[in-house]
């Protein structure tokens, strides 16, 4: 059997592509997932625990004897959100970090993008990483606990993800999209191929109408489309304010794009996995030996790829806090401060990580470093997140005030030099406030270029999900 598609010839593999539209099975029934196992394995010992849902993939633990040991496996079941791509999406991209690069993740054992076994679902049935996730309870949405983690382990972790980020840097792709290898999907070719785009973002949107999902050769493109999937989407707003102010921001955002992106033919792009966060971090003590969570993982510009891990992001404490300064005149905490204290100091803990992880990327990868300083780097990652949430009714006054002021920056430059056609922008990303303060933290300095270790990048992205 092939080890990687489920009883079917590569002619069937593309017959099923081109075929299935989606199961109507809306979630995974156990006894159907361990009869198909059952029958794959030639055993009816075995057993099967639910570790977690969400709205995209039920991830079940299944245990089967062993002549000498009991071995367990992972199976994610998925349901029916973006049939095949989705699927086939997450384990080229598992197949081709395994291939580039040295971080540990899991090996795809079989998996079905079809849908049509027992189970009426499409699934991946992965080898279960030996370790532990870290001792990072979260304290609060977005911070993960340090003090229990060793230095050593910190170090180690940091290094390993260093050595990721250069490799994939090394390896860049040329269109923006998901991930498609010639060995995963059955195809006769081997090559990397950059298709669909596999996010919700997009496959949510596109039960409701056909739109295009890439690839798309450069950011204007990409940033293009969702703009217009904005668009269309704010007709349906039911707050008339919140509606005008929408078509407001998408007005201003189609001026602006051409100013920050250009339209080159094809853009570099680098594979990003934007969900490297503290609870899909498997080690086995001092060791990485896993990193969980690739469904959505795609081959994004640069300016985008080019970020701290989510579990490096977050509000910045450059000093150690004092805990004498949470106490009163007799010792005791004062009101709400012991939390402050312990909060504060996590986030000193991770801004000394997020230095640790920016100083060895300086030296592994200088490229990796100039485009993560780069001022308009700072200023397309806001525009990126001022598509995002340009309709939501809780950062639009934010957006707009962002916008009047690179608005007033571009028509400054342009008076100081008249006769140009076209001028640099890129000072401003020294010069303004980032978008992503303005949203997420309206006291301390955020990620811009100037000092990049100061803030979180797509933090605010998990907030308002």
């Amino acid at each position: 059997m092939d080890p990687y598609v489920l009883r079917t010839s590569e002619d069937k593999v593309e017959q099923t592509k081109s075929d299935f539209r989606g199961s109507c099975v809306k979630s995974p029934n156990e006894e159907n997932i361990k009869l198909l196992l059952s029958e794959e394995w030639c055993t009816n010992d075995i057993g099967i625990k639910l570790l977690s849902q969400d709205p995209h993939a039920y991830t079940y633990l299944i245990t089967k004897p062993d002549p000498n040991k009991l071995t367990k496996t992972i199976i994610r079941v998925m349901l029916p959100v973006d049939p095949y791509f989705k699927t086939q999406a997450e384990v080229s991209s598992l197949e081709w970090v395994r291939q580039y690069t040295s971080l540990p993740v899991p090996k795809v054992v079989i998996f079905d993008p079809t849908g049509t076994t027992q189970i009426g679902l499409e699934w991946i049935v992965l080898e279960c990483s030996q370790g532990q996730v870290p001792p990072m309870a979260e304290a609060e949405v977005g911070e993960a606990n340090w003090e229990m983690v060793s230095d050593e382990k910190k170090r180690s972790l940091i290094r390993q993800l260093v050595a990721f980020y250069s490799a994939t840097f090394d390896h860049q792709l040329s269109t923006i999209g998901s991930l498609y290898m010639g060995h995963a999907t059955g195809r006769r070719d081997r090559d990397d191929k950059v298709g669909v785009i596999v996010s919700p973002e997009f496959y949510m949107d596109n039960q409701k109408v056909n739109i295009g999902r890439g690839p798309f050769r450069n950011s204007a493109e990409w940033l293009q489309i969702r703009i217009e999937m904005k668009q269309r989407d704010s007709l349906a707003i039911s707050n008339t304010d919140v509606a005008l102010k929408t078509k407001h921001i998408i007005d201003r955002l189609k001026r602006l794009r051409g100013r920050l992106f250009d339209s080159i033919l094809f853009e570099p792009t680098v594979l990003t996995n934007c969900d490297i966060n503290y609870n899909s971090i498997l080690m086995n003590r001092n060791k990485l030996v896993g990193i969980l969570g690739w469904e959505h993982t795609s081959a994004l510009p640069l300016w985008k790829g080019c970020e701290l891990p989510k579990f490096l992001q977050g509000v910045a404490r450059n000093q150690q806090p004092e805990e004498r300064y949470y106490l009163d005149e007799h010792g005791q905490w004062l009101a709400g401060a012991e939390e402050d204290f312990a909060k504060h100091m996590l986030q000193w803990e991770r801004t000394s990580l997020q230095k640790m992880f920016l100083n060895e990327m300086s030296q592994a990868c200088p490229q990796w470093t100039t485009i993560y300083n780069s001022p308009i780097t700072r200023l397309r990652k806001d525009y990126d997140i001022a598509v995002s949430f340009c309709d939501n009714a809780s950062t639009q006054a934010s957006i707009e005030r962002w916008l009047y002021t690179v608005e007033s920056g571009l028509e400054n430059i342009r008076l100081q030099d008249p006769g140009k056609n076209r001028v640099d922008i890129s000072s401003l990303g020294f010069t303004i406030r980032s978008l992503q303060d303005r949203i997420y933290d309206s006291t301390n300095v955020s990620d811009t270029a100037r000092q990049p270790v100061t803030g979180p990048e797509s933090y605010i992205l998990h907030m308002f999900r």
